[in-house]
Formats: C-alpha cells, sequence, structure tokens
C-alpha cells in the first residue's frame, strides 16, 4: 500500500464533523447539449488549472482559456454542474464544473482532488490484481476564476454515457448488474488493511467519479466519512460477486 495512503489521514483534517451526509448525486439535468451553447455563446476568459501531483503531494499551476456557463445543467445535494469548454485543448474539449452550493473553503476543493486521486492509487492495485474487469478514476484538477482568484471548480472531463451510482456511504446498494464496483470497494478495505472503505461508487461504466471514503478512526475526507459506521453500513448490505470471489476477497468482517 502506498505509504502516503498508510500514513496521511491527518493530511485530510476533516473540516467539516463526520455524520449522515447525502453524497452528491445528479438529480436534475438539462439533456440539450450544453457544450455546444457555451462554445457559441459564452466569452472566453483567462483563468487558473491547478493540478495535484501524486508522486510528489505537490500542486503546481498554470493559465488556462476556459468558456465556462452561468447556468448550471445539473445539481446534487452538494454541488453543482457546470458546462465548460476549453477551446485551446486539442484533445478534450468539453468538461464539467463542479461548484459547492454553499461557500466553502478552496481546501474542500483540494481535498475532493486529492482523495479522487488516493482513489486512483487504490484503483491501480485492484487493477494490478487481475480482476474480471479493470476500474478507473477520471482525472480531475482545480479551475480558480475571478478577477481576484475567488471562484474554484472541480473539474473533470464529462463522459458520454448512462450515469450509474453503484453505492453510496450509508449501506445502499443499485440493483446494476455490474459487479466491479462493489468488488471494488471490497478490494479497497482490504487493500488498505481496513483503515479505509471506498464508496459512493458511480460513473458511466467503470470510469467512476466523485467518491467517498470512510476511514476506521472516522477523520479526514470531508462531512461523507462517517467512519465505522460506514464501513458496517457497507458490509450490512454487501454480498459478495463474482468478482470479489475472482480476488478472493475475504468474507464480510462484521
Amino acid at each position: 500500500m502506498d505509504r502516503w495512503l498508510q500514513s496521511g489521514l491527518a493530511t485530510f483534517a476533516s473540516l467539516m464533523g463526520a455524520h449522515p451526509t447525502p453524497t452528491d448525486t445528479p438529480t436534475d439535468s438539462d439533456t440539450t447539449d450544453v457544450h455546444a451553447v457555451v462554445r457559441r455563446d459564452r466569452p472566453r476568459q483567462h483563468a487558473t488549472k491547478r493540478l495535484f501531483h501524486w508522486n510528489t503531494k505537490r500542486w503546481s499551476q498554470q493559465p488556462v482559456t476556459v468558456q465556462l456557463a452561468t447556468t448550471p445543467f445539473a445539481h446534487g445535494s452538494l454541488r453543482q454542474s457546470y458546462a465548460l469548454v476549453l477551446p485551446d485543448d486539442p484533445h478534450t474539449q468539453r468538461y464539467v464544473a463542479k461548484k459547492y452550493l454553499r461557500p466553502v473553503s478552496p481546501r474542500v476543493y483540494e481535498d475532493d482532488i486529492r482523495m479522487q486521486q488516493a482513489c486512483q492509487s487504490i484503483a491501480e492495485a485492484f487493477n494490478a490484481s487481475n480482476p474480471i474487469e479493470p476500474v478507473v478514476f477520471i482525472d480531475t484538477w482545480l479551475l480558480v476564476t475571478g478577477l481576484e482568484g475567488t471562484e474554484w471548480y472541480c473539474v473533470e472531463p464529462y463522459i458520454e454515457g448512462e450515469f450509474v451510482k453503484y453505492n453510496n456511504n450509508y449501506g445502499h446498494v443499485s440493483q446494476h448488474v455490474n459487479p466491479s464496483p462493489q468488488a471494488f470497494s471490497h478490494f479497497s478495505h482490504f487493500y488498505t488493511n481496513g483503515t479505509m472503505l471506498l464508496v459512493d461508487i458511480q460513473g458511466v461504466g467503470d470510469k467512476y467519479t466523485d467518491p467517498a471514503i470512510h476511514t476506521a478512526c472516522g477523520q479526514g475526507f470531508g462531512r461523507t466519512n462517517l467512519g465505522p459506521e460506514g464501513i458496517a453500513r457497507f458490509f450490512d448490505t454487501h454480498e459478495c460477486n463474482i468478482a470479489c470471489k475472482r480476488l478472493n476477497l475475504p468474507p464480510n468482517p462484521h
């Protein structure tokens, strides 16, 4: 296990108390091509792109030109999503910029990016274990806009396809037939020696985003970390499937 994952929980000091909090699932969306509208109607603006580098645990930043919608096309219980276009990006031009509904400090946005990359590291270990299907957490970064850098967004590529929430942070399990998401959550607990459990697995196919992490100590990773109670809730409803058995994961520890 990555040494930073093992010892770095304190880095993610909890900014808000851990208690049952609904996780961020889109509840409404506009089915029009919002990115085409943004590309046509919104002016270009200069902003800052902030990247977290997992290997060095440091941030870097660079200027970026963006076209950003003024109206969200989807919202959840915690954040709302805006269409974002990077007109000068030769590879991916369509992105989603996610902003908290209530004002939060920049540290909350930074912790979201760190958490996504922690999940990427565990996903790499999962994929190295010869699963039925590999999984991936999509790359995310921070966008800072405004004359004084006061507007913050978590940014990820826009993914085509059906968005599915496979489980949440309080024991709910989707009836979706894909076995990999539940096996990945189970694997995360095994891989981290019971110190973490990755939940709120959601995305398109096995491309995931917006996870939540429970920790055995109940510290770090924000309000969606429900600590031992969240871990117990997962295993109360988890039934090992073919993907769990492929990895020889131990049975329910609770």
